[in-house]
């Protein structure tokens, strides 16, 4: 009996002794498992922050259009006006533009304006979109100033989305704004439609000249000056100077007789001639002529006949602006 005793007594200080160095064991798992928790939101927090911060500087002046990674807290959104009343859209987040610089971010809930511009422009052809630019009196000098320099930034993708240029004006607005850490601002651009300017509507309004077929007479040489090509040279001559945005460009054509190379030269030789006799003896600027070839390629008719064949012997000359 006396020996139970004694090793009933050993077994419980062991059992109290085991219950006590578990519990100890366990506050320190759940200390260690807390730190954990505790540590991985800093560093998720952390992580975030820095991907954030990323986005921002990977934008340029040709990555304008970007996801949306960047704090949103102070945005007041990106609107279009009919003359300053009517709201033709408006969206939440707004155009990003950073301070002392042409960049600009348009988030991607926001993209869906470009398409809301370029309709209204369709439906309403007498209209023009004007970028309303923001630029600070804090940011540096330079001309023009960086509000026409993110209106322009924004005109580049508007253009490239098919809108023409004509039908986009800009206009900057000088005001106090308040900067993010990175250097970025945001309600910084809006777009107001308004009726064309009456120059813009002269240009729509403006017509191409018909294209003109001229028949040079030749001589061993190439082709011959005589009264009918100075006609025709007068005739250019005066076109081009009412209309200074008016180009023409001078093609050669010929008939199947010789190979299709030789009537290529031939054709282009031709069209050379007559631009080098404009330029010369009627002073027409260079940049606004162009000379080509078509050689046997395009025949008014079949090339069946000498009558045939004299037809399709010929110089176009073509009008573009």
């Amino acid at each position: 009996m006396k020996n139970f005793l004694i090793a009933l007594s050993v077994f419980m200080v062991w059992a109290i002794f085991g219950l006590w160095l578990y519990s100890l064991l366990g506050e320190e798992e759940r200390k260690t498992a807390f730190i954990k928790n505790d540590s991985s939101k800093v560093v998720e927090e952390k992580l975030n922050t820095k991907i954030g911060k990323t986005s921002k500087q990977t934008i340029n002046n040709n990555d304008s259009i970007a996801n949306n990674s960047i704090d949103l807290s102070h945005n007041l959104g990106l609107t279009g006006t009919l003359n300053f009343s009517e709201v033709i859209f408006k969206y939440e987040e707004g155009i990003f533009s950073h301070f002392n610089s042409d960049k600009i971010i348009i988030p991607t809930s926001t993209q869906k304006f470009i398409d809301q511009t370029k309709i209204f422009l369709i439906q309403h052809p007498s209209n023009e979109a004007e970028i309303i630019s923001v630029y600070s009196p804090k940011e540096n000098s330079v001309s023009p100033n960086y509000g026409i320099e993110r209106g322009n930034t924004l005109k580049n993708i508007l253009v490239s989305a098919g809108i023409p240029s004509k039908k986009i004006g800009i206009k900057s607005v000088i005001k106090d704004i308040e900067i993010d850490e990175d250097g970025y601002f945001t309600n910084s651009i809006s777009i107001n439609f308004k009726p064309l300017e009456l120059q813009n509507i002269l240009e729509d309004t403006k017509s191409t000249p018909e294209n003109k077929i001229f028949y040079p007479d030749y001589a061993s040489s190439g082709v011959l000056i005589n009264k009918n090509l100075k006609k025709l040279a007068e005739g250019l001559k005066n076109q081009l100077t009412k209309d200074p945005d008016l180009k023409i460009i001078i093609v050669g054509h010929t008939d199947n007789v010789g190979s299709n190379v030789d009537n290529y030269g031939v054709g282009l030789k031709s069209s050379n001639q007559i631009k080098y006799y404009l330029q010369k003896s009627h002073g027409i600027d260079a940049s606004r002529i162009k000379s080509i070839s078509k050689g046997e390629n395009e025949p008014l008719v079949p090339n069946n006949s000498k009558k045939s064949r004299n037809i399709n012997r010929r110089i176009e000359i073509n009008y573009t602006y």
